[in-house]
This record gives C-alpha cells, structure tokens and sequence, in this order.
C-alpha cells in the first residue's frame, strides 16, 4: 500500500509541475507575441511620423486611423476584428515612457514631438530594415 500510495503521489505532483511548466510557456509566448507587436508598432509609427503628428505634436487619433488603413498590417483586425483603439496605443507607448496628454483640442490626445522620437529612438535599431 505505501508503495502504491508514492506512485500515486509522485503521479499527481508530475501533472502539477506539468501544469505550471504549461502556463509558465504559456505567459513567455504572449509575453513575446506582446513585444513582437510593441516592435512592429513602433516600427510602423516611426515610417510614418510626419502623417501622424499636426502642429501640436504626435496625435494619437490620427496615427490610430492610419494605422488601420494600412492593408499590410494587422492592426485592424485587433481588437476582436474593431482594430486598434486610441487606448491600446495609449498604454502601448506609455510602457515606453510616452504618455499621451489633452492638448489644444480637449477630445484629441497627443504626444509631444520630442517625446515620441525618444521613445521611437530609444526602443528601436536606427540601422533596422523590414
């Protein structure tokens, strides 16, 4: 009985740590799929600054309907097929220090110039080609 008692004891510890090994490979995968994503976004809004920014700086409402626009890429089929949203970008570049501000136009958000080409210059390879 003890003998059988271990087995059964060292077969559910193995699922257990089966389990957690699952979800730790789980996590690091979307964690990587995130980064990827924040690349290719920044990426893709350094190509295009000069259409995303007006006078008062880096407009995020325009650079999200760019964006979406861009047939090639998959923003517009984020967000359970509505695309990317002013909010997804907001918090996307703040985790890199760009916080977007009300500014001018109360309804529009924006990030000022010099902010968002250090974060652009910071975070991604000046000799980088597609």
């Amino acid at each position: 009985h003890a003998l059988a008692d271990v087995g059964i004891d060292l077969a559910g510890r193995f699922e257990e740590a089966a389990a957690a090994c699952q979800t730790v490979v789980k996590a690091n995968r979307e964690e990587d799929e995130d980064h990827s994503n924040d690349f290719s976004l920044l990426l893709d809004i350094k190509e295009n600054l000069a259409v995303m920014c007006d006078e008062e700086g880096f407009s995020t409402d325009l650079a999200v309907k760019f964006l979406n626009q861009m047939p090639e890429r998959p923003y517009s089929k984020w967000g359970e097929g509505f695309g990317l949203s002013v909010q997804v970008l907001s918090r996307t570049l703040s985790k890199y220090g760009a916080r977007s501000r009300r500014t001018g136009n109360r309804r529009i958000k924006r990030v000022s110039k010099p902010v968002i080409l250090d974060v652009l210059n910071r975070h991604l390879p000046e000799d980088f080609e597609r």
